[in-house]
């Protein structure tokens, strides 16, 4: 697709030792709709396909309106199809955005972004406010989290028990379940970090030595302490002044009342929707009410 003149100059100001070419899925509206795209960033040890089923609904539900939008599902750094790189700063993971819009040919877009997927989403809204219409937060704030935060610290213990699985013997994700459970005992949570469990390529079905971590473990491993903390300003030195929303999971511990101060700080008109029976991955628990707060959300009008 030809890239606007305007974007031209976004692009080149990315730096080329930094930016990684994200990998994306367009699905949503094929009626040339005029409304800004979305695009949806996912979690730690995500990709863009978790959000598939939720985003076609919620592609169904704005052409239902008479508001088709494209939506495009991308893969953050170092996950799901998306390069590897050895930094995973925001503000590399911004621009990396920034790229992919340019690389779509998109002036403007609605951001869509959960946990560290918020996180790069608020990033980008900060340094580059001009290529973001609006942005929808999910269970995540901009705060630096710690030891005493429990949801966060129980990640190094994943990220322990996926280094613990010899790949180099197993014939199956059964067989790497087993290993996982050794440590890690909520099926649900081995499910998901055994989606990054993939053949190499070319090796024959069955066969040893065939598996391999699509993630980036040792970056992503690295980056832990960068990807808890939060250090992005803003690059106008003022809040990002486009309609913002914080949804939280209510029986998640990501995104509390205490964050408002930091999130006001930063965003300048935002507002916080509560989904009390959901925890941290929203879009799987209580899709259908993320899906009514978004669609509302999407249908306001700009401040």
């Amino acid at each position: 697709m030809r890239q606007p003149t305007s974007l031209l100059l976004s692009l080149a100001s990315i730096p080329a030792a930094t930016a990684v070419k994200l990998h994306c899925v367009d699905i949503g509206s094929r009626l040339s709709p005029t409304r800004p795209p979305i695009v949806v960033l996912h979690g730690l040890f995500g990709a863009g396909n978790n959000f598939a089923t939720w985003a076609k609904s919620l592609a169904d539900a704005c052409e239902a309106e008479g508001a088709p939008r494209r939506i495009l599902l991308a893969d953050l750094r170092n996950h799901g199809e998306s390069g590897h790189s050895s930094g995973m700063s925001f503000e590399d993971m911004a621009d990396d955005v920034v790229g992919l819009l340019d690389a779509e040919g998109v002036e403007r877009a609605v951001l869509i972004g959960h946990s560290i997927g918020g996180k790069v989403a608020m990033a980008t809204a900060l340094r580059h406010r001009e290529r973001v219409e609006r942005l929808c937060v999910i269970d995540i704030a901009p705060i630096t989290y710690d030891d005493s935060d429990e949801q966060w610290t129980s990640i190094g213990g994943v990220i322990a028990a996926m280094r613990s699985v010899n790949v180099d013997v197993i014939n199956s994700k059964r067989d790497a379940d087993q290993q996982l459970g050794r440590t890690v005992a909520d099926p649900a949570l081995r499910a998901f970090v055994l989606t990054n469990l993939v053949r190499a390529p070319g090796a024959a079905s069955g066969a040893r030595s065939s598996f391999r971590w699509r993630v980036n473990l040792p970056a992503i491993e690295s980056a832990l302490p960068a990807l808890a903390g939060w250090d992005v300003q803003s690059a106008e030195g003022v809040p990002y002044s486009g309609n913002a929303l914080f949804v939280a999971g209510g029986k998640s511990r990501f995104l509390r009342s205490s964050h408002l101060p930091a999130i006001q700080s930063s965003f300048e008109r935002f507002s916080l929707s509560t989904i009390r029976t959901a925890a941290h991955w929203v879009h799987a628990d209580e899709p259908q009410a993320l899906l009514v707060i978004a669609t509302s959300f999407l249908a306001a009008k700009s401040k």
